[in-house]
């Protein structure tokens, strides 16, 4: 049977060493996220793919946090999350088609006001004497919550590689 002494000792070793060893693995963790987000991305080169990274990590009394995350915008959208989630029918421009029957007729298409963007998004048209673009819903392109889903079991066995280490 150990000592208190002894089991006092060991205790100032797990407190001191499990949170360099969960942070370690927690990065390590988001190391693999990053990747397989970089793998599932629409396009594999570009602007967008070099936005996508891994933020510092975070410890506080309570959590420990690390993201990957692209901060990217293009005219003050997210582009992350209109690639992540596709624009459908409630697209981020302002368009017309906000109306319950727009809605409920499921046109894949709104008028985006030429005035209301500081680029071509689309074929230009006029309609009573006003020019609108017009565009078209696009299609979701998950690679985010897939990469993050993918590393679950993965995130569980390098945290529980960190306290076997300390434990031992």
């Amino acid at each position: 049977m150990k000592s208190f002494e002894k089991m006092v000792i060991d205790v100032s070793k797990i407190i001191d060493t499990l949170p360099k060893q969960l942070v370690e693995s927690q990065r390590e963790t988001a190391k693999q996220i990053w990747e397989d987000v970089i793998q599932y991305a629409p396009a594999k080169s570009g602007e967008y793919i070099s936005s996508i990274k891994i933020s510092d990590t975070e410890v506080n009394s309570d959590s420990i946090k690390t993201s990957v995350y692209t901060d990217l915008t293009s005219d003050g959208y997210a582009v992350g999350r209109m690639i992540e989630n596709g624009t459908g029918i409630y697209a981020l421009e302002p368009h017309i088609g906000h109306t319950k029957t727009f809605i409920e007729s499921g046109y894949q298409y709104w008028f985006v006001p030429v005035k209301s963007v500081n680029r071509a998004i689309g074929r230009k048209i006029v309609i009573n004497g006003n020019e609108f673009y017009v565009a078209y819903a696009q299609p979701a392109k998950p690679h985010f919550r897939p990469a993050l889903n993918k590393n679950i079991n993965n995130y569980k066995k390098n945290t529980g590689k960190a306290l076997k280490e300390v434990i031992k």
